[in-house]
């Protein structure tokens, strides 16, 4: 077995060296209807874009990726350690430089074929002046929110449930097996809820742990919304943050131990900084 620690934001090197820290109407009935497999590790492809709140986020200083959703017309909702270590992995660099090097491309599940909007300023909610891995990016200008191509998912307060399973869309490398490819598309799978302290995964008051035999997220996917589905309504209740992958003993399987931050925790101070713009649903 082996043990790796991540942050989800991409970064191209080899797996042995690999260290990572991961009401408005759309058509949900493709919420039921796919059949997603239990894992983004392992996940699939959507045939048709099936995910329009889903947002591609580029760091152009040295090409680095993760995912984002669209909590409302101007504002994306992402993890922060995707930018605040964007150049040094061990160095915080101050939001207001690395926000010029950002850009968010919206309306396509693939890759470099969305509508492409640049950072006006980046918010990070904080909780008894505490800040935690979760930053809402305020756009240059409105998403044209048509409901087909771009729609913004409604946030809800939730409390994670053991071993209840929940939705992922990540643009992450995608694994198969072992293997691991770099997929145009975003890739949409399944998680398994966990203890809060169980395997690999430690979570406090704000996180929650979820882990599967050949299930979890991957490098791409950090910040991208982890998914509860409710009268085939998507509400986002997550987000993708950090975990560890390991191999099976045959070496045939990669897994996940993911944790992955509670939205209800920051409900306010995302509500505060989108000037209500984006609103909590009750659960």
């Amino acid at each position: 077995m082996i043990v790796k620690k991540v942050f989800f934001f991409l970064v191209v090197i080899c797996l042995s060296y690999v260290s990572y820290q991961h009401d408005l109407v759309i058509d949900e009935n493709s919420a039921s209807n796919d059949g997603f497999q239990n894992r983004i590790i392992g996940g699939v492809i959507p045939k048709m874009h099936k995910f329009p709140f889903v947002a591609y986020i580029l760091i152009t200083i040295n090409d680095n990726w993760c995912t984002g959703s669209i909590i409302a017309p101007q504002y994306v909702l992402t993890a922060r350690h995707c930018f605040s270590y964007a150049v040094n992995a061990t160095h915080d660099m101050n939001m207001s430089i690395v926000r010029d090097y950002i850009i968010v491309e919206v309306g396509s599940q693939h890759k470099g074929r969305g509508q492409r909007f640049r950072v006006r300023s980046i918010h990070t909610p904080s909780i008894n002046r505490k800040w935690f891995d979760i930053t809402i990016l305020k756009l240059d200008r409105e998403i044209e929110i048509d409901n087909i191509t771009t729609s913004a998912i409604t946030l809800r307060k939730w409390n994670p449930r053991f071993r209840e399973q929940l939705l992922t869309v990540g643009h992450g490398k995608h694994v198969v097996g072992t293997h691991i490819r770099k997929e145009s598309s975003y890739v949409a799978g399944s998680l398994t809820v966990t203890a809060p302290n169980g395997g690999f995964c430690k979570a406090n008051e704000y996180e929650f742990c979820a882990y599967g035999k050949g299930e979890g997220t991957y490098l791409g996917d950090s910040g991208g919304p982890v998914i509860k589905v409710i009268d085939n309504k998507y509400y986002q209740v997550g987000l993708i943050v950090s975990g560890y992958i390991y191999e099976d003993i045959n070496k045939t399987t990669l897994s996940d131990f993911g944790k992955y931050l509670i939205i209800e925790r920051f409900c306010p101070g995302i509500e505060a900084k989108t000037q209500r713009t984006a609103i909590c649903a009750e659960r």
